[in-house]
């Protein structure tokens, strides 16, 4: 199971870094339209051209992340246009597609979708659908960390409570929106509080200093300081500071003419215009509102010549010129007879175009209907041939995974066999080895013990009573010769005996010298087995001249240790070293295998025949061995035990 869950897990991360890729691709193809639509838009100002781009990269576009932004820049455009409900539609389907790379550009897409559907909602008069998006807007750009999105939220949101009336919330707003690390942000937040105090709460004083606020924070926007001058210099005529309010007009309006601003000249004039007609300055006023009507009827500014026409009825009236204050009256009521019937005609011709615009979308909504079913259809069988083709994929990676499981599975039981079938081979090899050594020694065991039983039974008997028989001998007379002929036999006779004993002794121990005899046996045993044997003679000399008898024990009594060790130590090197001290012969023998319990396994056979070798030479011998701590004997035999019972 766990095997098929990582398989599992291995194709998901697959796929979707596979599909990853591909999103990649399709939005770099998707790039250069992007970037030009943009330029176009927020840079050049080319609205017509960005739109016409936009529509075709929405219906021909590679990837989502090209068709959103398509049709957030369309929706935008309609809400300049004033297109509310098509403005709406587009924000709308910007937070329909959902297929991006990563989740940066999945998120732009919803701040920018959100912010052009609140803004149509707003500019709508749904006021409860835009608040709601704004405040979600708010929470997401917070947790995003998209910090300039966040405060261009909070500014709106404050627009829309200002637009409600709602004074309160909006200051509330319009404070968080000024702590913006953006100068144009602040700017615009301090000039909004400034407009709450001056027209809301009429506390001329403290919107000036918002608007002085703002006017720090402006960097080289010549039209907004102009705006922000004029808005200070008209809360200095309500505060009473009538001189420095008209001083600072006139400087507006000087620089209004030299950069061409034609508004904040206009709206100075009209300012100052309203503060001569209040302090019965006729003249003056009269002299500025003139050219300024002239210039109202070139440009056909009716609601501006209207107001021009009352400030010259109030100017004669004030001077008791009341002929021209009743012509002025006329041109007033005759041009809001004019600007009433045109209003009407508008509104008429308005409803004619909305008229024709609701026919129009209702067209364009059956049109988009038809395109957004085709497009189901389109992305039906797209999702279908995906699903086959990734299945596809799957099941051939399946495979392949199965594939290298089964292979990988064979070779490892290959190697299992393989090492098997040595370790088998190893097994028997050492087994025949055991058997060889075995059968070997047991030849050799039996042989010796025949030739010793032989060798001690003339040595003992028959060398023994023929010795007896020469000592009586030697007591008596000499005299005779035939008795002596018969003591000549009879020694030579012993002597035959003798040297018949000594040649049932081994051949190897007969022939050569008795430390070559050890030495040859321990190499094949070493050759033979896994073990290292260190082997250590002093005095070779002497060890090569003692009895053959006390040299074959010796031989025998190694045999039955080392046989000991292979067959139940476990033990990887033997040390052995034989030495004479003075009339002292002493072999130790120590390996390193797993000991013994000298109390339990004293009684098997093997250390009982060692045992009675070491007895039979009078010798002595000494264990120490424990478990997993290896063995060690030391075994100790008179040099010249086998002389000593000759003689005796």
């Amino acid at each position: 199971m766990k095997k098929i869950s990582l398989i599992i897990t291995f194709l998901s991360v697959w796929t979707s870094f596979s599909q990853n890729t591909d999103l990649k691709l399709l939005e770099e193809k998707d790039r250069k339209s992007m970037n030009e639509i943009s330029n176009l838009f927020f840079k050049e100002s080319k609205e017509k051209e960005a739109y016409t781009k936009a529509l075709k990269l929405m219906k021909e576009g590679n990837s989502d992340s090209g068709k959103s932004l398509a049709t957030s820049l369309i929706s935008s455009y309609f809400s300049k246009m004033r297109s509310l409900d098509s403005a709406i539609y587009y924000a709308e389907k910007t937070l329909t597609y959902k297929n991006f790379s990563t989740d940066s550009i999945k998120r732009k897409r919803y701040i920018m979708g959100s912010m052009n559907l609140a803004t149509g909602y707003f500019a709508k008069g749904i006021i409860d659908k835009a608040k709601k998006l704004y405040i979600d807007g708010i929470q997401k750009a917070e947790e995003w960390g998209d910090m300039n999105n966040y405060y261009g939220f909070i500014v709106n949101l404050g627009n829309l409570y200002y637009m409600n009336r709602e004074h309160e919330k909006a200051l509330e707003f319009y404070e968080k929106g000024s702590k913006s690390p953006q100068d144009r942000v602040k700017m615009m937040c301090n000039s909004s509080i400034g407009n709450i105090y001056a027209t809301a709460f009429k506390d001329y004083k403290k919107s000036n200093e918002y608007y002085h606020k703002a006017l720090s924070q402006l960097k080289g926007n010549l039209y907004f300081e102009l705006t922000l001058k004029l808005n200070i210099a008209h809360n200095l005529l309500k505060i009473g500071k009538e001189t420095e309010g008209i001083n600072e007009l006139k400087n507006i309006i000087s620089e209004s003419k030299k950069l061409g601003y034609y508004n904040q000249e206009r709206q100075a004039n009209e300012y100052l215009i309203e503060v001569y007609v209040k302090n019965g300055n006729y003249k003056k006023a009269e002299s500025l509102l003139i050219p300024l009507l002239e210039d109202y009827k070139k440009k056909g500014n009716l609601k501006d010549e209207l107001d021009s026409y009352g400030f010259l009825r109030k100017i004669k009236e004030g001077e008791k010129l009341y002929q021209e204050a009743f012509q002025y009256s006329e041109k007033y009521i005759t041009l809001k007879d004019s600007i009433n019937k045109l209003q009407r005609e508008k509104e008429i011709n308005e409803l004619e175009v909305k008229f024709e615009t609701l026919e129009k979308e209702k067209e364009i909504v059956l049109l988009r209907k038809e395109q957004e079913f085709k497009d189901q259809e389109i992305a039906q069988q797209a999702m279908i041939r995906n699903i086959i083709l990734g299945t596809s994929i799957l099941i051939i990676i399946a495979i392949l995974m199965l594939l290298r499981f089964y292979f990988q599975r064979l070779k490892t039981q290959k190697i299992l066999n393989e090492t098997q079938e040595a370790f088998n081979y190893q097994k028997v090899k050492n087994l025949m080895k055991k058997q060889e050594l075995e059968l070997v020694k047991a030849a050799i065991e039996g042989q010796d013990a025949e030739r010793k039983r032989l060798a001690k039974g003339l040595h003992d008997s028959i060398g023994n009573n023929m010795a007896a028989i020469k000592l009586q001998f030697e007591d008596l007379s000499e005299d005779s010769k035939k008795l002596q002929k018969i003591k000549n036999d009879l020694s030579d006779t012993y002597e035959q005996v003798r040297e018949l004993s000594h040649n049932l002794l081994p051949r190897k121990i007969r022939q050569n010298d008795y430390s070559e005899v050890l030495n040859e046996y321990i190499s094949n045993i070493d050759k033979i087995s896994d073990l290292n044997i260190n082997f250590t003679a002093s005095d070779t000399e002497i060890i090569n001249n003692i009895d053959k008898y006390l040299q074959s024990e010796i031989f025998a009594i190694l045999q039955e240790l080392i046989s000991n060790t292979i067959k139940h130590a476990n033990a990887t090197s033997i040390d052995i070293n034989l030495e004479i001290v003075e009339d002292k012969i002493y072999l130790t023998y120590e390996d390193d295998g797993k000991g013994f319990d000298v109390n339990t396994v004293e009684k098997g056979i093997g250390l009982k025949n060692i045992k009675d070798r070491v007895e039979q030479l009078s010798g002595n011998q000494i264990i120490d061995s424990h478990p997993k701590r290896g063995s060690l004997f030391r075994i100790t035999f008179d040099k010249d035990i086998y002389i000593v019972q000759e003689v005796v």
